[in-house]
């Protein structure tokens, strides 16, 4: 096992986020943490990028590819 998945498996633990945590992300376009997920949290800028890239409107991208919930 490589260095950084050893140190993944032993802090598991602490490196959890529960549903009220804050985190910082940054997308690096790379693909590998959204393959397969059905659970991607995007913020309000995330929307804009993605209706500028659509040509549409961040409502019309929320209504047709989100699910919303409250907590």
């Amino acid at each position: 096992m490589d260095n950084r998945l050893k140190e993944i498996a032993d802090n598991l633990e602490k490196m959890k986020i529960k549903p009220d945590d804050s985190f910082s992300f940054g997308c690096t376009m790379c693909g590998k943490c959204c393959i397969n997920r059905e659970d991607i949290l995007l913020n309000p800028k995330d929307m804009y990028n993605i209706a500028k890239k659509l040509n549409t409107t961040p409502k019309e991208v929320a209504g047709e590819y989100c699910d919303a919930y409250k907590r």
